[in-house]
């Protein structure tokens, strides 16, 4: 009887041998269909993996989190890799030559017009600030950009005639 059994179990891990080694393979061959390599699929199994803020369905390590993040959100705000982004200034952010606007201060400068000139178009609701020149075409009406523009111009120091405008980014 016990030979029986003992014949039995073998068969049985025979079988199991066969299955994984099967499994196995097909792992290997979608891994290979995708381009990957068993190592890169192994190399993140101990890492910690955050979720994104922007879509919870993101797993990221944090090597790559950085990166995402900024296309995740820039996809969240409904832009696409076609777009082309806003210069950065290359002024300090203390510089008297140069505003950066956050959405709290933009929605001030709008709601202030509009207090302004209550017959001014303004938009609805608080808006994000818009990160390519054609979302702050589409995004702003023509009062807003001019209202955005008026307190640029007016907040900004103008620089001295008789100055040299390459030495501003000195100052």
């Amino acid at each position: 009887m016990s030979k029986i059994i003992s014949d039995s179990r073998k068969q049985q891990l025979e079988e199991l041998k066969n299955f994984t080694d099967e499994v196995n393979k097909e792992t290997t061959n979608i891994i290979e269909a995708l381009g990957w390599t068993m190592e890169s699929t192994m190399a993140n199994i101990d890492k910690e993996y955050f979720t994104c803020p922007y879509d919870p369905s993101h797993q990221l390590i944090e090597e790559s989190l950085s990166d995402h993040l900024i296309s995740c959100q820039w996809k969240t705000e409904g832009y696409g890799k076609l777009d082309i982004p806003l210069s950065e200034p290359n002024l300090p952010t203390d510089s008297p030559y140069s505003i950066k606007f956050d959405e709290k201060l933009q929605n001030e400068v709008l709601k202030k017009a509009k207090e302004q000139n209550p017959a001014m178009q303004i938009g609805i609701g608080e808006r994000l600030i818009p990160r390519t020149s054609d979302r702050l075409i589409t995004d702003f009406t023509s009062d807003e950009r001019k209202a955005l523009y008026d307190y640029v111009i007016s907040n900004t120091a103008k620089p001295d005639i008789g100055q040299d405008i390459a030495d501003i980014g000195n100052l």
